[in-house]
């Protein structure tokens, strides 16, 4: 699926040269605490992506674009070991490697020009900070995270836009404040350090399997992103709405399923836009 960024910190082209790969860290980790009904994970611990079935390709396509391999996963056991991301030629774009202890993941360290780190801390059960930073002496910031009904409800952003190349972005502190139906993020308000409101979304539901819920995706963690719905939330979006201070627009998503209630094929369409993209997922 497309990512709207809306002040994005980081280049297009970062992106575009990126892997994922994991592994465990050999460090000795504090005891577990006890599993929560965390709304994230199915019941797991925050940072912990167990789901019940496994992502192992995903094609692309869109309506000037042939179908083409465009990620493949790895896994040893329950932990996602990598992800292999290509362009429509098959080049290889990007690597992460993900570091973990007692199963949730601690560290991402991408490899890629320049290379770029994410780090994630946890309080008890929760995610509390996830940081970011690129080791050219890039764009860097963090996440904070507030928690209501053990359900994520605000994130607080801190960049530097000294180091960014986007001259709109003005200030260091953003505020995204999420509203839950339920175990789904229904509505996303992003607000500027002054409470000034930047942008609002507002997302539809299927009643299906997300296969991506919990996945702590560094990418979002990588500069100012709008597409925190699509890994929070335990069902598929049917529809997302978007609105700013220039315009309104709207993306339908239309879902094929395997017998397990899980999506094989995901037809994306944004109105007002010409480009109908198709994601395809092929599990373990």
């Amino acid at each position: 699926m497309k990512k709207r960024y809306i002040l994005a910190i980081v280049l297009s082209a970062m992106f575009l040269s990126f892997t994922v790969s994991c592994s465990k860290s050999e460090e000795s980790t504090p005891t577990n605490p006890e599993t929560p009904d965390n709304p994230i994970n199915h019941g797991d611990l925050m940072g912990v992506y167990n789901p019940g079935k496994k992502i192992k390709k995903v094609y692309k396509s869109s309506t000037y674009q042939e179908k083409y391999l465009s990620e493949v996963w790895n896994w040893d056991g329950d932990l996602l070991e990598s992800i292999s991301h290509y362009d429509s030629e098959g080049n290889l774009l990007y690597s992460e490697q993900c570091i973990y202890e007692n199963n949730r993941i601690i560290r991402v360290e991408t490899y890629s020009n320049p290379a770029a780190v994410t780090t994630y801390g946890y309080e008890g059960n929760n995610l509390k900070i996830a940081q970011y930073y690129y080791t050219n002496g890039g764009p860097s910031g963090s996440y904070t995270f507030a928690y209501q009904n053990s359900k994520i409800n605000e994130i607080i952003y801190e960049g530097d836009p000294k180091k960014s190349t986007m001259e709109k972005l003005e200030t260091t502190t953003m505020v995204f404040q999420f509203t839950w139906s339920g175990e789904n993020v229904t509505s996303l308000l992003l607000k500027d350090s002054d409470g000034n409101e930047l942008s609002k979304q507002s997302f539809l539901y299927d009643e299906k399997n997300n296969p991506k819920r919990g996945f702590l995706n560094s990418g979002i963690f990588l500069g100012v992103a709008d597409d925190y719905h699509f890994y929070f939330s335990m069902n598929n979006v049917t529809r997302a709405d978007y609105m700013d201070l220039d315009s309104n627009r709207f993306t339908i998503y239309d879902y094929q399923y395997d017998d397990d209630g899980y999506p094989i094929k995901i037809t994306e369409k944004m109105y007002g836009g010409s480009d109908d993209e198709v994601t395809y997922f092929e599990y373990e």
